[in-house]
């Protein structure tokens, strides 16, 4: 008996970001919730990979960063979806992608002022 369910294709793995998608832009400036939030989850000793890809992933810069990084970290490899990335690179490699990108918010916000 054949299924009537139609194929499920997968989506294809997510591409390496070009260097121009993880460069701040003015409109980062108005979702520093995102990265307040963010904080607080890595602050959380029980928040796993997925709870912080869910906060990396709302940034679309931040999340241009993670995916560069674990490019570069592991060439060759696939790149895998957000919350994997996240686990594969660990909570110290994030948060020094987080602390450049937050030197990089600040110094726009100095040339905008």
């Amino acid at each position: 008996m054949m299924s009537t369910h139609p194929a499920r294709s997968k989506a294809p793995p997510p591409e390496v970001p070009e260097e121009s998608a993880a460069q701040v832009r003015r409109t980062d400036l108005a979702r520093l919730g995102v990265l307040h939030d963010l904080l607080r989850v890595l602050n959380d000793p029980l928040a796993g990979a997925q709870q912080i890809a869910l906060h990396v992933g709302r940034l679309p810069c931040l999340r241009a960063r993670v995916t560069r990084r674990f490019a570069e970290r592991l060439p060759g490899r696939t790149i895998p979806s957000l919350p994997e990335q996240v686990a594969a690179l660990g909570n110290r490699a994030l948060e020094g992608i987080l602390l450049a990108l937050l030197e990089d918010l600040t110094e726009l916000r100095a040339e905008i002022e």
